[in-house]
């Protein structure tokens, strides 16, 4: 699951979108030629439907992409952040990542300020 997220999310970066999702038009129009399901056609709405469940059953949003929150779960905060930042996630909160931020340049002053001291 974790590799399938960062497949995606590495693939949203690149354009990908449900857009890319959706099945070719003569899928919806064209009936089958042969086979089992021969004269069947896709219906557009279930299809769409069928869809948007898979998004959500994997946590992404009704476009495709991963949320904030399910890459967090998966341990890729770093991918989350990124993503966020480049403003692809709906439920990313700059302020989080803003935060993070202020707290890790602190904690590497501190470092420095010990490590500048021991040296005297």
């Amino acid at each position: 699951e974790r590799i399938y997220n960062l497949t995606r999310a590495i693939n949203v970066r690149r354009g990908v979108s449900a857009k890319d999702d959706w099945l070719p038009e003569r899928d919806f129009v064209e009936k089958v030629p042969s086979g089992k399901t021969r004269g069947a056609v896709l219906d557009r709405e279930k299809f769409l439907r069928t869809l948007q469940r898979y998004y959500e059953l994997r946590g992404w949003s009704s476009q495709g992409v991963p949320t904030y929150k399910k890459l967090k779960e998966l341990g890729l905060e770093e991918v989350a952040r990124v993503l966020g930042e480049e403003g692809w996630l709906e439920d990313f909160d700059p302020s989080r990542s803003q935060a993070r931020q202020a707290c890790a340049r602190a904690e590497r002053g501190g470092r420095e300020a010990r490590a500048q001291g021991q040296a005297r």
